[in-house]
């Protein structure tokens, strides 16, 4: 791809994943379509991450998403779409901000498994609490893991009670507050790690302001390596880096002297 594409396709939010093959990459960013309808949603994205992914279908729907969710991003290979529940009460949330929030996932649908996906997708929402709690349980089998939990703990407990039966009730009452103090001290463990990164990258970008985005285009590997290196070190391990990825990064972000 040529620099002026591997431009449009940044701007887009079209970057490759950390294991696609760039002629996938190059077939996936030049076949993807524009829906002119997430302007609000695309606008935020660009303020946060430098990138309006106007490629990602939406449709308003609350099949198959479960009583707690919001919204789903949907990824079946090279095809990602966005369901919204249609019953949230918006006047309590901003549409705009949850559709931002898993435009996050659509935009990094190569980065499998990464701890930091969901401290990415809450930096859409301009509420504190959201931007630091929401990130609690990094995938959605955690929070039904603790939703099992939390109901067999408490159906335990009032078996005994009800029965006169020794279930261990009472113990197992803790257990779900043991499991929200574990993911707790991961959540305040990831958030420094991310902070840190962003704080060395502000030290070595042309702009600082940037920060975010360059995040947003990292692997996990790369987010822990630039959190736990000095900032003089980062230079270092950009130049060695020869994919098509790193191509985009230097390109967009870290060789000022080609923008």
């Amino acid at each position: 791809m040529t620099d002026e594409e591997l431009l449009r396709a940044n701007q887009r939010g079209l970057f490759p994943g950390p294991h696609e093959s760039d002629a996938d990459f190059e077939s996936r960013a030049r076949a993807a379509p524009s829906y002119p309808a997430l302007t609000d949603a695309t606008a935020l994205t660009r303020q946060l991450f430098d990138a309006a992914p106007d490629w990602v279908p939406v449709h308003f729907d609350k099949k198959g998403l479960l009583l707690w969710e919001g919204a789903a991003t949907w990824i079946e290979g090279s095809k990602v779409s966005i369901q919204v529940n249609p019953k949230i009460p918006f006047k309590w949330y901003v549409q705009k901000e949850i559709i931002a929030h898993e435009l996050v996932h659509a935009m990094r649908q190569g980065f499998i498994g990464d701890r930091f996906e969901e401290i990415l997708a809450y930096h859409t929402s301009t509420n504190r609490f959201h931007r630091a709690i929401g990130p609690l349980f990094a995938r959605p089998i955690e929070t039904k893991g603790f939703l099992i939990l939390l109901f067999t703990s408490w159906l335990a407990y009032w078996t005994q009670e009800i029965l006169g039966l020794f279930l261990g009730g009472e113990i197992l009452l803790w257990l779900p507050f043991l499991a929200l103090f574990i993911c707790l001290f991961r959540l305040r463990r990831t958030h420094a790690l991310f902070q840190r990164c962003c704080a060395h990258l502000k030290e070595i970008l042309p702009d600082p302001s940037q920060a975010l985005a360059v995040a947003l285009r990292l692997t996990q590997e790369e987010i822990l390596y630039f959190a736990t290196h000095p900032p003089e070190d980062i230079p270092v391990y950009v130049s060695l880096q020869h994919t098509l990825r790193w191509r985009q990064l230097r390109l967009c972000y870290f060789d000022h002297s080609l923008r």
